[in-house]
């Protein structure tokens, strides 16, 4: 669980060291969305393999705050467990 500020940080320290483990693309669908005002939930699995061969069979729901047509806050819920038996980190075991 952590934080990211920006979509630099979220790129640099999330995405791309999570995208690098999949063997091709990256694939998530969205299931479901539900709306209320301004903010936007969607639920979503992602359907990838991991270059070391494991499926990433991860479950997510992302809460989105709108303002003016962008998102300007993502909340993510999803399989801790998953990602810390199926993923690697840096600092991992540290």
């Amino acid at each position: 669980s952590r934080t990211y500020h920006g979509k630099a940080s979220a790129m640099a320290d999330l995405i791309l060291p999570v995208v690098n483990q999949f063997e091709g693309p990256n694939r998530v669908e969205a299931t479901r969305f539900i709306t209320s005002g301004d903010v936007v939930v969607v639920e979503g699995r992602n359907l990838s393999t991991t270059k070391r061969g494991p499926v990433y069979d991860q479950r997510y729901c992302y809460i989105f705050e709108m303002r003016e047509g962008k998102a300007v806050k993502i909340v993510e819920y999803c399989d801790t467990a998953l990602v810390d038996r199926v993923l690697d980190w840096p600092g991992k075991g540290a």
